[in-house]
């Protein structure tokens, strides 16, 4: 994952001896990312990957969005990075709930989600569309301060995926799910045309695409008239 999320998160947290969840951790990449920087981090993974072994400062739990089998008031910073819109529309404020539930008194909640736009979103959306999905999700975390969770700053910024071939491509995203396994197997033409089309090559020979984001950052504090 680019360092770019890491470069403005810790414009607003200290992440050295912080306890941290990565919430929807994919492959654990952030996971590693954040004890890099010396960060106690428990990944949350979803759906059926698995992250890899525990490590120094390295933890992986199951559990979901909506119930984290972790103490009241035990967690300084609860992550989000291009996984709150997988989470369903329904479940999405009991998931805020939850951080809110484990954060400690001014702990932060830091959310990132991209835009439905972008030549990687334009991409991706021949596989798995999620317009809506991200729609709703950013519905969802404007009301985050009715729930105890104060806005600090919110943000737009550039994050880029880069491959090294199509292939490259191809097997990072069929191991998400079966269902995207199986729509890249249908539109493949589609896609690998969409591929050359979008991707910018680089002096390095890699492939990169552009997906705009939107950043929140939020404490937690007591009660919601305190988050106002």
């Amino acid at each position: 994952m680019d360092n770019v999320h890491i470069k403005y998160l810790e414009h607003f947290v200290d992440l050295p001896g912080a306890m941290a969840v990565d919430m929807g951790c994919r492959d654990g990449s952030l996971v590693r990312l954040l004890a890099e920087h010396k960060a106690k981090v428990i990944g949350i993974p979803t759906g059926d990957q698995t992250p890899g072994p525990d490590g120094e400062n390295i933890s992986f739990l199951p559990g979901s969005s909506g119930t984290l089998s972790l103490e009241n008031s035990s967690i300084d910073l609860v992550v989000y990075i291009f996984s709150f819109h997988h989470i369903p529309a329904e479940s999405q404020k009991d998931a805020l709930v939850e951080a809110h539930r484990v954060l400690r008194p001014g702990g932060r909640l830091h959310i990132v989600e991209p835009f439905s736009e972008g030549s990687y979103f334009e991409l991706l959306k021949l596989i798995d569309d999620q317009t809506q999905a991200r729609a709703k999700a950013m519905e969802a975390i404007s009301s985050a301060w009715t729930l105890g969770l104060k806005p600090i700053i919110a943000g737009s910024y550039l994050h880029v995926e880069r491959f090294d071939t199509f292939d490259d491509f191809r097997r990072r995203i069929i191991t998400v799910s079966p269902a995207r396994a199986k729509a890249f197997q249908i539109n493949e033409r589609a896609v690998r045309e969409a591929f050359a089309h979008h991707g910018i090559v680089e002096d390095d020979g890699r492939i990169l695409f552009r997906q705009p984001c939107r950043m929140y950052h939020f404490a937690r504090v007591q009660t919601a008239e305190q988050a106002a």
